[in-house]
């Protein structure tokens, strides 16, 4: 640069300045690039953005503006004349730069420029940071250039191609005579031109406005000026490149990214970082091989191209280091911050520096730690360094907390209930949750009176940790859905306990396979764990759904209500009261363990046991109820175990058509099926009963279907009330024939039916029956084939004439048909004898249970059986632990706590099990007792190792206790367990634990698998696949849907944990400086579900259909290359969609190696699998994880994806998702007008498809910007560098996706 000087030079001066003159149009200026349009271009929009005031104006070529163009004049344009022309405004400074300014020869000056002289020549380009202003007769021959303002004042005269030129003001031309041929560019400023004699003969002139005062204008098009420019903006060329080391031909694999095409490129290479060499010239690709002759220690490789305008660009090199008998390779630090260049760069932070802001924090720990601004000194608190500031409000600056090894973004950093800097206060250890290692959090010894430095702080010689106090349960200790749909809400308020029990206790409804499926449990089942409890005092507080009965039992008055305690073996009932004025249950506990109310009486009856003599249920109000004399108890003795007989199980529903047309039939159908009801009860069998009735939804309403009621249960388990609620059917309307009757029989098929009874239905209807109904049933065929598949066989009474109407329905479901107007009693008959035939034929047995589990077996289990009932291909007596009963329940116990006394003990024998022998998943994981589960031929899940043991996965809770054992700190040990699940695809850890998702969440600590494979092998068998070319897959037990596991592992981990490798990848591999300013989870969704949809669109949508099945594919829809620019938004939604629901499948997966550009290979699928685990990771993390009360990855999955009762999470994947992206989002907006669209729903404001519509409009948006604005430019994905990624592209994939989350919506 040449000294920084200002000349003012009078106008007496005739010196006049020349240079050596260089080539006007540069010898690098793109040939085949497209000429800018236009000869005058304003892009204001404001009115008279171009003004000319002259008497006559004549342009040959076009004249464009985003405003108006006045003229007070003649105006002559001979091309297109556009106003309002919504253009964009071109920026080319770097292209002039390097066409212009750029020589050894140009004159550069870092002040104003100011001459004034006679004449002034300039021959050579002259560059200026700051104001140009000519004065005298101007000679320009070459380029002038100023960052600021160019004033031109007296005479303009060039006879070469020249350049006016602004990089950000205004350019002004104030003299008498003009005659130009160039470029006058001002792409920030306005452009005036005042003169008396104005030719403007070969010109391109372009600013904010244009203002010309001229008496006469003539304006030529300029052909080499418009081919110089071109008609695209400058971009800002990026190169990275990155390599691996290859082992299989000890080379170096290079490849690298760029957002410039038409290239070649030079692999650079150097031993010192200073002086490089030139391995090899390529072209037309973006990857090399670098093949290692001889062994070094280490070097340096860069890949570098030039431009077509002449611009060399060069990679930042990344560093190859010899290591064992291989290579390693890394980003290239040059201030070893820990922050790689290339990173640096996308940031704009300084490679050299440290800390670029001098806030005392390093570049690496503003971005790694604290995610605070690395370019500002106080982006945390205005006037407070960053390192001085303390971002979590723990009383520690993020620098104290970075040296003392504290998280700056966590105020509890061990999670044990105390603030980092009050730790530093009290002495304790901020790193350590039990500073003094007494088992009980830091946090937790003051609320229970103790000293956190104390082991013992009484000195009575126990431990702290073993102390009992009594303490009071927080109602976040509960699990949720305990307080939703719950007859028997639980309350646990004072309890006496080891540790504090607002730390470890848990509350949560129990599911398990002790439960069973009895309708004697009053409310939902709990279980405490995770506490040492001596004593304590559980509530149940009753719902007022729930009708309170009252037996007469011996003479006293009961509800029959009891809270039962089991420890996981035994059941033992316990002294309960009941205050009926606040409808309470209490009961004093003395352990952790299961609990759950039981209506004795209800379940006595239920179990089929002949007690019938002792215990009578009356008629009852929910108050008070009129008795009956019981006979008189027997005098106490031993009863038999052969006086008990089980009896069958059998669930029984009726289905009535209560129309008009049965007016003259329902007398007699109620009698009928009362002396039905009769001839079951005397068969040897238990039923229950349930009764719907139904009309014609399409006349009558929906509402018209409904179950009639017992109390607040859908059953009846005496004969005697149900065949009331028979005698109390009434009729309705129901209009023409005929009538909805598949509604009536979906509605009894949708009813809590137990697995273990014999399940049968009865439709009695004189009508025939349309399809309408509630549920989405598309035919009566369709309602067969369910039906059969839940082994409910349906009868059929109804009039001849619709006989063949209904054989589907009594044919398919092994049923009868019974003439409604013939012998009815006797057609009914022949019902029951086969309801009792079917239930009979086999052994009834009781389960262990919370309460005896009663089943039914093929045979009774003897030695040699080969009866397998469940047909999961392991034996009865396999799955039994004896084939004698292993305990007894004894009945009287449980009447003997209503107030009982005397009875003899009546005991039940009960069968212990290894696995339920009629079921062939036991605990309702996914995984079945006796076999894999196989699809397509192939093992995609195990059997189950632990059929009692309800986990998503087996060993999932083993794998987190190892974790604990191996990491004390919460946090990090369950990223270990995430770790060893998605290091599992390969059996030598290499799938997502290397490569692109080793970025998501850093590497895999491959000391901590080889720890859990020495210590327990059996974890590898389950957790990771047998082959390394398959993938390990969970089941939804309520779906039944195959989950990707390791795919699910790494997304979740993404989400939980660090993602800046992320952005550091992305910075490396993709060419655009967008990502780094990319929100936390804008990041985390580019790791899960908008990066597959991004890849789906690359490799599958874009690139596949060069090489597809042509209009066989899909449909008349066939995609190529060649037209892909014609295609319609719609076009591409229709096969984003197809593909999303994987229709062809099959054809699909043939796809797996796609050829790309005849030199990338890339192996992609986007499958149902992949998809349930990118949504499932979205809802794991916003509704399960939560690290503050120690909710392990085990606990998360479990409670995910719960089998029973639970409509929160993966049974409403699709609808919490969307929730969930928008409550991740910056953007609160986006959570508010989602809960304005629901609530406008929930209050029918707006129709189902009106908020159907609104949410998927708002959704589509949200998705657009990773199908578009989020990738790397806006026209390709230069990975994929001939697949244009258009708007249509863009935006009918994003509608695709949004449409079909939306459209498998639960509702």
């Amino acid at each position: 640069m040449k000294p920084i000087f200002k000349r003012l030079l009078s106008g007496v001066l005739s010196a006049t300045m020349t240079v050596s003159a260089i080539p006007i149009v540069s010898a690098h200026a793109e040939e085949s690039a497209e000429s800018y349009p236009y000869t005058m271009f304003a892009a204001s929009s404001d009115e008279g953005a171009i003004t000319v005031n002259a008497g006559n104006l004549c342009v040959n070529g076009n004249v464009a503006t985003n405003g108006t163009i006045v003229s007070s004049g003649n105006m002559n344009i001979n091309g297109t004349r556009t106003e309002h022309a919504d253009e964009s405004m071109l920026y080319v400074l770097k292209k002039l730069n390097y066409s212009y300014f750029s020589s050894e020869n140009v004159e550069t000056y870092t002040e104003d420029y100011i001459l004034e002289d006679l004449n002034i020549n300039i021959n050579n380009p002259i560059d200026v940071d700051g104001t140009i202003e000519l004065t005298g007769n101007i000679n320009l021959n070459s380029g002038i250039k100023a960052v600021d303002d160019v004033i031109l004042n007296g005479e303009v005269k060039n006879s070469n191609n020249a350049i006016i030129c602004s990089e950000t003001g205004n350019i002004n031309i104030e003299t008498s005579n003009v005659n130009f041929n160039g470029l006058i560019y001002a792409p920030y400023g306005d452009i005036v031109i005042d003169s008396d004699n104005l030719n403007l003969n070969n010109v391109v002139i372009i600013g904010q406005t244009i203002t010309i005062d001229c008496p006469n204008v003539n304006a030529n098009y300029s052909n080499e000026t418009a081919a110089l420019i071109g008609n695209e903006s400058d971009i800002d060329v990026e190169l990275y490149a990155m390599g691996s080391y290859n082992a299989d031909v000890n080379a170096i694999d290079i490849e690298w990214f760029t957002n410039y095409s038409n290239s070649s490129y030079n692999i650079l290479c150097s031993d010192d970082d200073e002086t490089y060499i030139l391995i090899d010239t390529v072209s037309d690709v973006t990857e090399y091989q670098y093949i290692i002759t001889d062994d070094f220690n280490k070097k340096y490789i860069k890949v570098s191209l030039t431009t077509n305008y002449g611009e060399i660009v060069e990679s930042i090199p990344f560093i190859v280091e010899k290591s064992g008998e291989g290579y390693t390779t890394n980003y290239m630090d040059t201030d070893e911050d820990g922050l790689p260049d290339v990173l640096e760069i996308q940031i704009g932070t300084n490679i050299s520096l440290q800390d670029t802001d001098e806030d005392g924090l390093t570049d690496y720990q503003e971005v790694y730690v604290t995610k605070t601004d690395p370019l500002v000194w106080d982006s945390v608190q205005s006037g407070t360094s960053d390192a001085d500031a303390d971002i979590d409000s723990d009383g520690l600056s993020n620098i104290e907390e970075i040296n003392i090894g504290t998280e700056p973004r966590n105020d509890d950093t061990d999670y044990d209930h105390l603030k980092d800097g009050d730790e530093i206060t009290y002495g304790t250890d901020p790193l350590n949750p039990d500073s003094d290692g007494d088992t009980i959090l830091d946090g937790d010894e003051d609320v229970l009176g103790f000293n956190p430095l104390e082991y013992d702080s009484n000195n009575n010689g126990l431990s702290d940790g073993d102390e009992y106090v009594k303490q009071t349960v927080n109602e976040d200790r509960y699990d949720l859905t305990l307080f939703e749909n719950n007859l028997a809400i639980p309350s646990l308020d004072e309890v006496t306990a080891k540790g504090n029990v607002n730390s470890n206790i848990k509350i949560s409804e129990y599911n398990g396979y002790l439960k069973g499926e009895e309708r004697s449990y009053v409310g939902k089942a709990i279980e405490i764990s995770n506490s040492d409890i001596s004593d304590g005092k559980l509530s149940f507080v009753l719902s007022t759904d729930y009708n309170v009965k009252e037996y007469d039992l011996f003479g006293e008055t009961t509800n029959g209500l009891v809270i039962c305690y089991n420890n996981g073996e035994e059941t033992i009932p316990l002294d309960t009261t009941y205050d009926a004025d606040n409808r309470t249950l209490s009961a004093n506990i003395t352990a952790q363990g299961y609990y759950f109310v039981l209506d004795v009486v209800d379940w006595i009856n239920s179990l089929g046991i002949d007690l019938n003599d002792y215990v009578i249920e009356t008629e009852a109000e929910p108050t008070r109820i009129s008795t009956k004399m019981l006979k008189k108890a027997p005098a106490k003795a031993s009863a038999s175990i052969a006086d008990i007989k089980i009896k069958g199980q059998v669930d029984i529903v009726f289905v009535i058509d209560t129309t008009g047309s049965m007016r003259n039939s329902i007398n007699n159908v109620k009698n009928n099926l009362m002396s039905f009801v009769d001839d079951i009860e005397s068969a040897g069998i238990k039923p229950n009963f349930a009764l719907v009735k139904y009309e014609d939804i399409t006349h009558d309403g929906d509402d018209s279907t409904e179950v009639k009621k017992n109390g607040s249960s859908n059953w009846f388990m005496n004969a005697d009330k149900f065949k009331d609620a028979i005698a109390g059917l009434a009729l309705g309307d129901g209009g023409d024939l005929p009538e909805t009757a598949i509604d009536g029989i979906e509605m009894a098929h949708q009813l809590d039916m137990r697995n273990s009874a014999q399940k049968f239905i009865i439709l009695v209807t004189d009508a025939d029956y349309k399809v309408a109904n509630n549920y989405g049933i598309k035919s009566m065929e369709d309602l067969a084939l369910s039906l059969k598949k839940d082994n409910i066989s349906t009868s059929v009474v109804t009039a001849s004439s619709h006989k063949e109407r209904y054989k589907v329905l009594y044919n398919t479901t092994d049923g009868i048909i019974a003439d409604i107007n013939g012998n009815f009693k006797d057609e009914l008959f022949k019902i029951s004898d086969k309801i009792n035939e079917e239930t009979n034929n086999g052994y009834w047995i009781a389960l262990k249970g919370l309460i005896p589990q009663i089943v039914k077996l093929d045979e009774k289990p003897t030695v040699g059986s080969n009866a397998d009932t469940d047909k999961d291909e392991l034996r009865d007596v396999d799955e039994l632990k004896s084939i004698t009963p292993d305990s007894y329940t004894n009945i009287s116990i449980y009447l003997n706590s209503l107030g009982a006394k005397n009875l003899p003990d009546y005991k039940l024998p009960v069968y212990d099990y290894y696995s339920n022998p009629t079921k062939k998943d036991s605990d309702g994981d996914g995984y079945l007792d006796g076999k894999a589960v196989t699809q397509n031929g192939e093992e995609v899940l195990p059997r189950d190792p632990k059929p009692l043991k309800y986990e998503v996965i087996p060993y999932i809770e083993d794998l987190c206790e190892l974790a604990s054992d191996y990491e004390s700190n919460f946090n990090d040990s369950q990223k270990l367990v995430l770790d060893y699940i998605r290091a599992g695809k390969y059996n030598d850890h290499e799938y997502l634990g290397a490569g692109n998702w080793e970025n998501t969440s850093g590497k895999v600590d491959k000391d901590f698998i080889e720890y859990v494979d020495e210590k327990n092998p059996e974890i590898r068998n389950y957790l990771y696949s047998k082959d390394k070319n398959d993938t390990k897959y969970i089941k939804d037990p309520i779906s039944g849907s195959l989950i990707d596991f390791s795919h699910l592992a790494a997304t979740f981990s993404a989400y939980l944990f660090d993602t800046n490798g992320l952005k550091m990848w992305l910075a490396s591999h993709y060419p655009t400086s967008k990502y780094p300013n990319y929100s936390e989870d804008d990041i985390d969704n580019l790791a899960g579900w908008a990066g597959d949809l991004q890849s789906m669109i690359q490799a599958d949508l874009l690139i596949y259909y060069d090489y597809s099945y042509g209009d066989e594919w899909i449909g008349d829809h066939y995609f190529s290359r060649e037209t892909l620019a014609n295609y319609s938004s719609d076009d591409f939604k229709f096969f984003v969609y197809s593909l999303l629901e994987n229709k062809k499948q099959d054809d699909y997966n043939k796809s797996t190696h796609i050829i790309l550009d005849d030199y990338r290979i890339r192996n992609t699928f986007f499958t149902i699998p992949d998809q349930l685990a990118d949504v499932d990771a979205v809802n794991l993390f916003v509704n399960c994880y939560r690290p503050k009360n120690n909710t392990t990855i085990s606990d998360c999955l479990n409670e995910y994806y719960m089998i029973k009762d639970n409509t929160r999470f993966c049974s409403m994947r699709f609808d919490v998702f969307i929730q969930n992206v928008f409550s991740m989002d910056e953007d609160f907006s986006l959570t508010s007008q989602y809960w304005d669209y629901q609530n406008a729903y929930w209050d029918r404001e707006i129709s189902r498809d009106e908020y159907k519509s609104k949410i998927c409009a708002m959704f589509t948006d949200y998705v657009y910007k990773y199908t578009k604005e989020y990738t790397p430019d806006d026209k390709k994905w230069t990975l994929y560098k001939n697949a244009p990624v258009t708007d249509e592209v863009s935006q009918g994939a994003a509608r695709a996706f949004s449409e079909y989350i939306i459209n498998n919506w639960s509702w």
